[in-house]
C-alpha cells in the first residue's frame, strides 16, 4: 500500500472499509453455497442383521457428508471437491478482509490525531509505537487489536472447517472456534473503547 503514503487520511479510510467489504464477499458467498448444498439431505432407512431381532437404522446423505446417528456419533465427510476449491477461497477472502480491516481501524483511531494527515504518516506512527517500551498502552491496545481480529479469524476460520465444509468433522475444531470467539468478545470492549478515545498522548501513559 506504498501507493497511498501520500493518500488523506480520510479518503484511505474510506478506501478500506469497500475493500473489506469486496474482500469478504467471496467467503460470504462460499459459505451460503455450501450451506444450501448441505440442506439437500436424503434419509434412508435400512436394517442391519448380525444379531436378532434386525435392528432398524437410518442414515442422513448430504453432498457434504454421511451421517448415521445410531451407529456412530460422528458424521464422515463425502470429500466434495467443491468444498476442496471453496475452503481456500474462504479462508483467503476472510484473511484480506481482516487484514484491511486493521488498517481501517488504525486509520480510524488516529484520523483525528494531530500529526497524522496522510497513510504514510499512520504506518510510520504505527511502527514507532510497535518499536516502542511494552509499558506504552497505545503499544499494548495495538497488539490487543491485532490479537483480536486474529482470534475472530481462527474462530471463523475453524468453523467454516468444523461446521460449513465439514472436511475436518472433528469437534477439536470446535473448540477452537468457540474458544477463539470467546477471547475475541472479551477484548472487544476494550479495544473499541480506545479507537473510541484515540492514541493516549506521551505525558498521560502508564510508566510504571
Amino acid at each position: 500500500m506504498g501507493f497511498w503514503n501520500g493518500v488523506n487520511v480520510e479518503r484511505v479510510y474510506g478506501r478500506l472499509r469497500v475493500l473489506a467489504l469486496v474482500f469478504a464477499l467471496p467467503a460470504a458467498a462460499s459459505t451460503l453455497y455450501l450451506l444450501g448444498l448441505d440442506s439437500s439431505k436424503i434419509f434412508l432407512l435400512f436394517q442391519t442383521a448380525e444379531r436378532f431381532p434386525t435392528s432398524l437404522h437410518f442414515a442422513v446423505i448430504s453432498p457434504l457428508e454421511v451421517e448415521i446417528p445410531t451407529l456412530s456419533p460422528q458424521a464422515l465427510p463425502t470429500g466434495n471437491p467443491i468444498t476442496l476449491i471453496l475452503t481456500p477461497v474462504f479462508a483467503a477472502s476472510l484473511a484480506g478482509a481482516s487484514i484491511l480491516t486493521w488498517y481501517a481501524s488504525i486509520v480510524h483511531l488516529v484520523r483525528y490525531t494531530p500529526g497524522y494527515n496522510t497513510f504514510g504518516d499512520v504506518k510510520s506512527g504505527v511502527r514507532s509505537i510497535l518499536r516502542g517500551p511494552w509499558r506504552d498502552r497505545n503499544k499494548r491496545m495495538l497488539i490487543l487489536l491485532s490479537a483480536m481480529l486474529t482470534a475472530f479469524y481462527a474462530a471463523f476460520v475453524s468453523f467454516f472447517l468444523f461446521a460449513i465444509a465439514k472436511i475436518i468433522p472433528d469437534l477439536l475444531l470446535g473448540v477452537i472456534s468457540v474458544l477463539c470467539g470467546i477471547f475475541a468478545a472479551v477484548v472487544h470492549y476494550p479495544v473499541r473503547k480506545f479507537l473510541q478515545r484515540g492514541l493516549q498522548p506521551p505525558h498521560k501513559q502508564d510508566n510504571r
